[in-house]
């Protein structure tokens, strides 16, 4: 299943133990940042249990067998219930590491240094400044030793692009349109939404927010 995240979405699940005959279909989406926000005593607690049971509670539309019958979640074993929350806690939240690629690709791809059109990996490479500019994706032996450039406190000796990871930062995006427009994907209001959701937005917002601060600072002094 691939992570939607802009939204709570409907995701479809079939535990382990039934993946080769499909015998169990689970649909579900994801906890909004307010629900999350509840259950995480549970986590904090070491309640584990508690916190699937009420997860699957909030989160789980439909449980269906191979039949189409409908079940509930008194039919299912606690392994069972921990193995779907374990799964709806990762499509709800946003792991620390995700959190540094977000954080990473949105100061990268807003920073002026790279507004540039030579900047653009097809015409980086037409140009052939991939390899002045160490791109990712050479080998070592292509690179130059003397390349540098300085960025959020960060000297990076290979272009900072290579770290954009793509998919996460058209997701922020996509949040921080809709967010700056007071718009949002789900019913209700800001909590209501994915903590990517709201994590996204409010980290694009700064840094734009900065961004112009400088622009106007720098502006003032002309």
């Amino acid at each position: 299943m691939k992570k939607q995240r802009v939204s709570k979405h409907l995701y479809y699940y079939t535990p382990k133990q039934y993946e080769e005959d499909i015998r169990l279909n689970i649909t579900f989406s994801a906890l909004s940042h307010k629900e999350l926000t509840a259950l995480e005593q549970f986590i904090e607690t070491n309640q584990s249990n508690e916190f699937s049971y009420q997860s699957c509670k909030l989160a789980i539309s439909s449980i269906e067998d191979n039949f189409g019958n409908e079940l509930t979640l008194s039919d299912l074993t606690s392994p069972l219930i921990n193995e779907i929350g374990e799964v709806i806690l990762e499509y709800s939240s946003i792991t620390n590491s995700d959190y540094e690629k977000l954080e990473t690709s949105v100061n990268i791809s807003l920073d002026n240094t790279f507004k540039s059109e030579s900047w653009k990996c097809s015409v980086c490479k037409a140009k052939r400044l991939d390899k002045i500019r160490n791109c990712g994706f050479l080998g070592e032996k292509e690179k130059s030793k003397d390349f540098k450039v300085y960025l959020s406190n960060q000297v990076y000796t290979y272009c900072p692009i290579y770290d954009v990871d793509a998919e996460l930062l058209n997701s922020a995006i996509d949040c921080y349109s809709m967010y700056d427009k007071g718009m949002y994907p789900d019913s209700g209001g800001l909590y209501d939404q994915t903590r990517f959701f709201i994590i996204s937005s409010q980290l694009m917002a700064n840094k734009i927010r900065d961004m112009e601060l400088k622009e106007a600072k720098k502006n003032s002094k002309k």
